[in-house]
């Protein structure tokens, strides 16, 4: 999913240990870590394209290679995750301080300034720790440690509760075949009916001609022939009241703002976990029911 989110100018190479790992952790907390390294290292070759590295081995820690952000006993063993980019690199003047809640050296309203300090928070609740490698024009590569699991050891679920769900009847828009699939099995799964199309005019005639049957409707932004802006903009020329979702990867031409303008939900960024997505769904629809 990160492929279908990240512009083609960036190539993504991975080195996965083959063994298999184990941290107690939950799925959304990973995808959280992952996603916001990965569009972090992205935001850095926007320009000029580069390549985005993705590893994940078995570190275990001696005295001699402790982090200056861990603290942890000599001889534990953790997974370490290693997202790199070949980007600007991070000046020294700044490198110790990105981290921080609300610090970004993005122009206004490019960044919140969280991303990191989210990733640095899981990490951190988790009994983990994460390094940052990088010196200006030689890119940067973040570390994130996190405690192997023992064999044999609790299994507890870290999860806050279950996904909503629902039973409702959802029109699911994307031009990607994989992104279809995988939002109609996260969507299912959740309980929902869900009817997809890949092509923006046949969602729009399915909508002009079934409108009373769906409840909401989930579109991708960047489509050929119509944009979801476009669709989204059709629709409520139907249906004003239908809510709708608006989806996109990688682009700086929507944000919050200009999707509320348009009378749009909900705003989702690619890619998402099913938890973003059985959250939005359901804030989207039972925010219909209160107007």
């Amino acid at each position: 999913m990160l492929r279908c989110a990240l512009p083609s100018t960036i190539k993504i190479e991975t080195r996965i240990d083959g063994r298999s790992f184990t941290v107690l952790s939950s799925s959304s907390h990973l995808h959280q870590i992952l996603t916001n390294l990965c569009t972090n290292a992205a935001h850095a070759m926007r320009e000029k394209g580069g390549i985005l590295k993705i590893a994940l081995e078995k570190h275990e820690v001696r005295d001699g290679n402790k982090s200056k952000r861990a603290n942890c006993p000599a001889g534990k063993d953790y997974v370490k995750l290693t997202v790199s980019d070949s980007g600007h690199g991070i000046s020294p003047s700044v490198i110790d301080r990105i981290f921080d809640p609300f610090f970004t050296t993005k122009p206004p309203g490019e960044g919140t300034g969280l991303g990191l300090s989210v990733v640095y928070g899981i990490v951190k609740d988790q009994g983990g720790w994460i390094d940052v490698r990088s010196s200006p024009g030689r890119g940067a590569a973040f570390e994130v440690f996190l405690p192997e699991a023992v064999s044999g050891g609790s299994s507890h679920d870290f999860r806050s509760g279950e996904e909503p769900g629902g039973h409702e009847k959802i029109l699911f828009v994307d031009d990607e075949e994989f992104i279809v699939h995988m939002g109609e099995k996260m969507l299912k799964s959740l309980g929902y009916e869900v009817t997809s199309r890949s092509v923006s005019i046949d969602a729009l005639d399915i909508v002009r001609v079934e409108s009373p049957e769906y409840d909401l409707v989930i579109t991708d932004m960047t489509m050929p022939d119509m944009t979801g802006l476009q669709l989204a903009e059709q629709i409520h020329g139907l249906r004003p009241e239908m809510p709708i979702i608006l989806c996109t990867g990688y682009s700086e031409l929507v944000n919050e703002a200009v999707v509320g303008q348009c009378g749009i939900r909900c705003f989702m960024t690619k890619p998402y976990s099913r938890a973003d997505l059985a959250a939005a769904v359901r804030r989207a629809l039972d925010t219909r029911r209160a107007l």
